[in-house]
């Protein structure tokens, strides 16, 4: 087979469906974006640049070669089927690559920060690369249509710039940001039950488009601000990049509808409306992170204070809090309940013999093993040193104790590796209460109780459990 037969079929097998997503896509956006334009004007719902720079981050795959050959395809027929002159379509065509690029460079030296954007971070490396991208592509484009049609540079450069600002800053947030389809159902499932109460914002925003619609007129952005401000307080960044870019689209269908001058006569004002729909999205975006990244900040430090740095479990006071609701709402309901106290044996000759870190490993294996070995809804907290206390609700004390029994078996199973190929085999004792659904204890009743039939165990011989009369 010739050698150049065999490169061309390695080009053909290397394109995938993910290439021909982003050909296509451009394809369709060019297409309807040249044969929808005045000819006396750029097309000013130009979107394919915004498009393509936002998969291209978002779906790495879909900026390997392949996808920017079918792309240049895409642009190249898209572009001609509305204007029938080669020579222009190459030359913007060039200039709309050029800018993507230079973007795609600077964006995916950052795409940690701007794809799924959790802080404000994120947003400022997106408003930089779609700069750097809406300035190339202005620079070369403004200079090509001097070229061919004697425009003003200058001028068309305005309107290039203003224009791919706007699309970009309203789309790419919102490609960045979509969740996988995974993710997604489960955000839908865990919203279905809040979304009542979340619907406020959006009702908001909707009744001030409203307002907006029936007295028109400049300000019309300004009065969408607290619906925008309140929604970004309200809802995750991909809800609020949805809301900036319906928010911006439906402004735009607003000047459309007035008859507002798109064109180079009007460039200023065209330009400040864009740069302003830009500003404001970058805004909301950011006050969207910012606030996500505050809650999670948050949620990190709550975790921190309730589960205990060493083993993953939950704290003292954490297990006694969550304890003392779970028995009080059993005792309403007259459900067993069942109590474990877990003491490792001999761990303090494991401290002196190996030293405290060889301890450290030791707790963390038996906490992972006892933990993988528990169902949702039963609680578990470290005690303090090698104490553990395990809640079972709805335990009678046959489950109880069968539980108890596995957990032992689990443990004792158990090869630690400490120190120079060392090995230890530990063993537990647990302490085991059952309380059928007439009788009523508190906590530290309970757990007083588990800690007298875990002695018990340890006195019988350790490695294994004994049940609180």
């Amino acid at each position: 087979m010739p050698a150049f037969e065999i490169r061309a079929n390695r080009v053909a097998a290397g394109f995938r469906l993910e290439h021909a997503v982003l050909g296509a896509t451009v394809l369709v956006a060019c297409a309807v974006a040249t044969t929808s334009k005045s000819p006396s004007l750029l097309s000013f719902f130009w979107l394919s640049n915004a498009l393509m720079l936002g998969l291209i981050v978002r779906f790495p795959v879909m900026a390997q070669p392949q996808g920017w050959v079918l792309a240049t395809l895409g642009f190249l027929l898209g572009s001609y089927a509305g204007e029938g002159w080669f020579l222009k379509v190459l030359l913007l065509t060039l200039a709309n690559l050029v800018g993507i690029a230079c973007g795609w460079l600077y964006l995916r030296q950052h795409a940690a920060s701007v794809v799924q954007m959790r802080s404000p971070v994120g947003v400022f490396h997106v408003v930089v690369g779609v700069c750097i991208a809406s300035a190339v592509g202005a620079l070369l484009g403004g200079g090509a249509m001097q070229y061919l049609l004697q425009r003003s540079w200058q001028r068309t450069a305005m309107m290039w710039f203003g224009a791919e600002m706007m699309h970009m800053c309203l789309i790419i947030p919102l490609l960045l940001n979509v969740p996988p389809l995974g993710a997604a159902r489960r955000l839908w499932r865990s919203g279905e039950r809040a979304w009542g109460r979340s619907v406020a914002p959006l009702a908001v925003l909707v009744v001030l488009m409203g307002v907006g619609l029936y007295i028109g007129g400049p300000g019309v952005p300004l009065l969408l601000l607290p619906g925008l401000v309140l929604c970004a307080l309200s809802y995750r960044v991909f809800t609020v990049s949805l809301l900036c870019f319906l928010a911006g689209s439906w402004h735009v269908f607003l000047l459309v509808l007035n008859d507002f001058d798109f064109s180079s006569q009007n460039a200023e004002a065209a330009m400040s409306m864009r740069l302003g729909l830009s500003m404001l999205s970058v805004t909301l975006l950011t006050v969207a992170c910012a606030r996500n990244h505050w809650g999670d900040a948050m949620a990190r430090l709550e975790h921190s204070s309730t589960h205990d740095h060493l083993t993953g479990m939950l704290t003292r006071a954490a297990f006694s809090e969550q304890a003392h609701r779970i028995l009080a709402r059993l005792a309403h309901g007259r459900q067993p309940v069942a109590l474990l106290m877990l003491d490792l044996d001999w761990f303090k000759r494991v401290n002196d013999t190996y030293g405290h870190a060889a301890g450290d490993v030791v707790l963390q294996a038996v906490s992972r093993t006892v933990v993988q070995s528990l169902r949702p809804h039963e609680l578990l907290g470290r005690m303090g040193g090698e104490e553990f206390a395990l809640l079972l609700p709805g335990a009678d004390a046959q489950e109880a104790s069968a539980t108890a029994e596995r957990l032992c078996a689990a443990i004792r199973a158990l090869t630690i590796e400490v120190d120079e190929g060392k090995t230890l085999r530990p063993t537990i004792s647990i302490g085991v209460v059952a309380l059928d659904a007439t009788d009523t204890l508190t906590l530290s009743v309970l757990l007083r109780k588990a800690d007298l039939a875990l002695y018990s165990a340890k006195e019988n011989g350790r490695d294994g459990f004994c049940l609180s009369a």
